[in-house]
């Protein structure tokens, strides 16, 4: 079976290589292929245009059509919707993404908060920056409604430095959100479910961050975080995988800040832990559970190439 990962030039796609290949046939692309790691073999790592193209599409249904893949796991937030909504035009490639509603819901943080706290599950506090005149839980968190890699989030102490922030951005304040600042353990969480939209795992995994990447994770089996997310599954069940990022708390709860409508770099620490992501999220059966105490750590790679004369522009 041949699957193609998007977001080649992640993080974790290098590891999803060694672990998956031999199973199956990994494939990845990116923007950049440049990005892919060396350790994938070239003839597998392939170029599609970014997300926002308006080739994108037609590039990766002629790649996915060339390369005969089965499986297509898009990795990266611009790539989502386009195909979400065209699925169908992939021909058989099965592709392992939640439903369009989902991804759509999902991607924009506000929107995701909004439909928790619909269903009773609890979230930290939550508005529109240009909303937030009546503020008063500090320090809080300023972000973008849609974004990734804690690009743009700003830790913000007192109210006065909220207001200047709400001034500065003017119009653009209607992008950002304003979010309540939890204290507790970080976790980052793989849901995978199966083509009939029942659970099939889930991986959480106590993690610490760095620069937006996680260094470094442990799975952890935490009750509480399986019920969780068992109950904002049974509320917006979906097929696929999808990522849940949230906090432990210091008194036991666990409370989501945001939902990745997609797989997250920290996917290779689910499969280290004897999931088979793609077999669970291609077929209907029963729960599987993962090992605990898995433990994942990121270093730097130093890699060395002779580049000709014309080339020696970074890009």
């Amino acid at each position: 079976m041949r699957v193609l990962f998007t977001g080649g030039g992640g993080a974790g796609t290098s590891a999803l290589w060694s672990l998956l290949d031999g199973r199956y046939e990994i494939h990845a692309a990116d923007a950049d292929p440049a990005r892919i790691s060396p350790i994938i073999p070239r003839d597998r790592a392939h170029h599609i245009p970014m997300g926002s193209d308006p080739k994108f599409l037609a590039s990766l249904r002629e790649l996915c059509a060339r390369i005969e893949i089965d499986v297509l796991v898009p990795g990266v937030d611009e790539e989502l919707l386009p195909i979400a909504e065209h699925r169908d035009a992939l021909g058989s490639t099965r592709v392992v993404l939640p439903d369009t509603t989902f991804v759509s819901s999902m991607l924009d943080k506000l929107t995701f908060a909004k439909l928790m706290d619909s269903q009773g599950i609890a979230v930290p506090r939550t508005v529109r920056l240009d909303r937030s005149e009546s503020w008063t839980h500090f320090p809080c968190i300023v972000k973008p409604r849609r974004g990734r890699g804690s690009r743009g989030v700003v830790a913000v102490s007192h109210e006065a430095e909220l207001r200047s922030m709400a001034s500065g951005h003017g119009t653009d304040a209607s992008t950002l959100i304003v979010q309540e600042l939890l204290v507790g353990d970080e976790y980052s969480v793989q849901v995978i479910a199966g083509p009939d939209g029942a659970l099939r795992a889930v991986v959480p995994a106590s993690i610490l961050i760095k620069r937006g990447i996680t260094i470094s994770a442990i799975t952890k089996a935490e009750e509480v975080i399986h019920r969780a997310c068992d109950d904002l599954h049974h509320a917006f069940p979906t097929s696929g995988i999808y990522n849940v990022q949230g906090i432990l708390t210091r008194d036991g709860k666990f409370l989501a800040f945001e939902i990745n409508p997609r797989v997250s770099t920290t996917l290779c620490l689910a499969v280290a832990a004897g999931i088979d992501v793609i077999e669970l999220s291609c077929a209907a059966g029963e729960h599987v559970a993962a090992r605990e105490g898995i433990r994942l750590d990121r270093f730097w790679t130093n890699v060395f190439s002779e580049i000709p004369a014309e080339g020696l522009e970074m890009k």
